[in-house]
């Protein structure tokens, strides 16, 4: 009877040691699954940020050729102007209105060139911002459950020689 009731004991330690560590292997894998997730959540808005940078880089070089073309023709209206202090010549002026309506006609075409770049711009600083603060909560996350060191959090690596800590 002692010996059933010593063996009953001993399975039963055995049983809550084992129950014990299969809670904290799973207790584990779910730190592991949700740090998994904020992970690929950075790498989403990540994905997503470089492609909104390679828009930018497209928006800049297309509003760089309207703005260079707005400016010539404007550079030629003044062009005009400047022949005679009375103003354009007659025998200019069909050329001058021709010149000075293309213009007229680009300023729009600019504008809305400019629009699109201020609003990529702005989307790309508002990605940058969320990947930025998403990236510090997985390291903090990570930190937190003992699966990164602090040392290795961005906010604790030395400046770039040069630059300012």
């Amino acid at each position: 009877m002692i010996l059933s009731t010593l063996a009953f004991l001993v399975m039963l330690g055995i049983l809550f040691n084992g129950m014990g560590d299969f809670v904290e292997r799973r207790a584990h894998g779910q730190v592991v699954a949700a740090g998994e997730d904020l992970r690929d959540e950075v790498r989403e808005i990540r994905s997503r940020l470089d492609d909104c940078l390679a828009g930018l880089d497209q928006a800049q070089v297309r509003f760089d050729e309207r703005d260079r073309e707005t400016r010539l023709l404007r550079e030629e209206v003044a062009v005009f102007e400047a022949l005679d202090e009375d103003g354009v010549p007659a025998a200019r002026y069909q050329d001058y209105l021709e010149v000075f309506d293309e213009y007229n006609a680009s300023v729009p075409r600019w504008e809305e060139r400019a629009r699109i770049l201020r609003n990529t711009q702005a989307e790309c600083r508002r990605l940058a911002e969320a990947h930025n603060a998403q990236a510090d909560s997985l390291a903090r996350y990570l930190v937190g459950h003992g699966l990164w060191e602090e040392e290795w959090l961005p906010s604790n690596q030395p400046s770039a020689p040069g630059t300012p800590p």
